[in-house]
């Protein structure tokens, strides 16, 4: 979840130009969900995205699989929630 926290105060500062409202707060969750929202539709790369990494390891199809795979284990990763401290 930390990066839908900073998702989420990225949105509300350019939103409202002041800091993310506290946690436990109505306004504080609904941050979150515009931010798991806007994560959630990063999931899919764009075709631009995917031919950036073109050639990084010899085949387009090998380097355009990977990059799919690991872009979305990362968005899947960032939208789990976290438990404990750090994150982790």
């Amino acid at each position: 979840m930390e990066m839908v926290e900073r998702v989420a105060g990225a949105i509300w500062l350019a939103e409202y130009d002041e800091e993310l409202p506290p946690a436990g707060s109505v306004t504080h969750a609904m941050a979150l969900q515009m931010a798991s929202a806007a994560l959630t539709a990063m999931r899919e790369p764009t075709k631009e995205m995917l031919a950036s990494v073109d050639g990084e390891d010899g085949d387009k199809y090998v380097s355009r699989g990977r990059a799919f795979s690991a872009w979305q284990a990362m968005i899947d990763a960032a939208l789990l929630p976290t438990h404990g401290s750090g994150g982790k």
